[in-house]
């Protein structure tokens, strides 16, 4: 969503006529401001499915998974989109309005196929696909990319360690085929539902999305493990409309909570995916019992706002402000942060390297393994296993501390 946003104000920014479409499958268009400067449409009334599956993949982020469950897991959130998909496809009137556009062109993004299939049946012929996380297995296989599975770990999960045996190589290999596998029978689910809407003769939804004429990359490849790209290969880590650029303030509350500390402020985020509602008690457990062994620095902990247990473990502890909502851009600009605790989702990683701040990073699912070891490989930060979270508190704050302190 945020990605597609800045693309969209980029373009309107530069004088093009630009339509955000937003189907609002998680019923956060009245929470989060995407675009600023593009027209947008939202759409309303979808069920709650997407939101459920999430729910689940946050909820088993601990559990021990099979090979199985591993390269299937995925199919979980793939279905939810499909089935919000069909839905979208049977507003018959709807349709109608977007077809009478006569759209010159479609930019969408890669998590599913459902935008590319859509802009097919309204009579678009050009396409342009955006990536809001490193170029995945799936989009490599569906363009004829090598995906070099020995040495890049496959992005659902699975984290080569930085020297990986054979066997090692060999599991990350058959990851990254089991994931290509399930996400193209997911794709091929919804092509069906596309023929039976508007057609037999209806295209394949993975050809439409081959015949894309350039691919965006929501990253920047100096934080990215190393691998082939093609030349209609744009990346765009970082992409910020001018409109845009120190548009972010910090509110009252927050601008006072970061003068504290005598040595500066250390920033804790989830993003806004991994729910730490739906996380067991001890990782927001393990959190503060770090934060009191920091004493010397202030702590911003941001969480979902349902999350009992941040607020419970903080209680009586001075150097630590929980809030579930932070102007994060801004916050990680201000020259008091020294470091930034993340789940390695890629926006925030950008975010804290165009502002300089190291990262300690707790990877939990999707794109955030290899987010992670990218971050390690290019030594600005260190990545923490969720299961420690759990199984070996102390490291959280070892690592917090190696990057607090160790001057490189």
């Amino acid at each position: 969503m945020l990605a597609n946003a800045r693309v969209a104000d980029t373009l309107a920014e530069a004088g093009h006529d630009v339509t955000l479409f937003e189907p609002d499958f998680l019923k956060l268009y009245d929470k989060i401001e995407t675009s600023k400067i593009a027209k947008r449409v939202p759409v309303f009334g979808f069920s709650d499915a997407l939101w459920t599956a999430l729910q689940e993949l946050s909820g088993d982020v601990f559990e021990e998974k099979s090979f199985y469950r591993t390269i299937s897991n995925n199919n979980i959130y793939m279905r939810a989109y499909n089935e919000h998909c069909e839905d979208l496809l049977n507003r018959d009137e709807l349709i109608a309005q977007l077809r009478a556009e006569k759209f010159d062109a479609y930019f969408g993004e890669q998590i599913n196929l459902c935008g590319h299939g859509l802009a097919r049946a309204i009579g678009i012929r050009t396409y342009f696909w955006i990536s809001s996380c490193p170029v995945d297995d799936i989009i490599s296989y569906k363009l004829g990319l090598p995906m070099p599975a020995s040495y890049a770990s496959s992005l659902i999960g699975y984290r080569l360690p930085t020297n990986p045996t054979f066997f090692q190589r060999m599991y990350n290999v058959m990851v990254s085929i089991g994931y290509i596998y399930f996400i193209c029978q997911t794709d091929h689910d919804l092509s069906l539902v596309f023929k039976r809407k508007f057609g037999p003769d209806f295209p394949d939804l993975g050809e439409i999305a081959a015949d894309s004429d350039l691919l965006f990359v929501m990253t920047d490849e100096f934080l990215e493990v190393q691998k082939p790209l093609m030349p209609n290969f744009i990346h765009v880590g970082g992409l910020e409309p001018e409109n845009e650029k120190d548009s972010q303030t910090l509110d009252e509350k927050t601008s006072k909570e970061v003068e504290k500390g005598k040595n500066g402020i250390v920033y804790f985020s989830l993003g806004t995916t991994m729910n730490s509602s739906m996380l067991q008690p001890f990782v927001m457990k393990t959190v503060m019992e770090t934060v009191k062994q920091f004493p010397d620095y202030h702590f911003i902990v941001k969480v979902d706002g349902h999350d009992p247990n941040a607020w419970k473990y903080s209680k009586n502890i001075e150097n630590v402000f929980v809030t579930d909502w932070v102007a994060q851009r801004a916050l990680l600009k201000h020259p008091r942060i020294r470091a930034f605790i993340t789940h390695s989702g890629y926006n925030g990683m950008v975010e804290a390297a165009l502002a300089g701040i190291p990262l300690v990073t707790i990877p939990f699912m999707f794109d955030q393994t290899r987010n992670s070891l990218a971050v390690e490989q290019a030594g600005w930060g260190l990545g923490v296993a969720k299961e420690t979270l759990r199984d070996d508190p102390k490291m959280l704050g070892q690592a917090l501390k190696e990057v607090l302190e160790n001057e490189k």
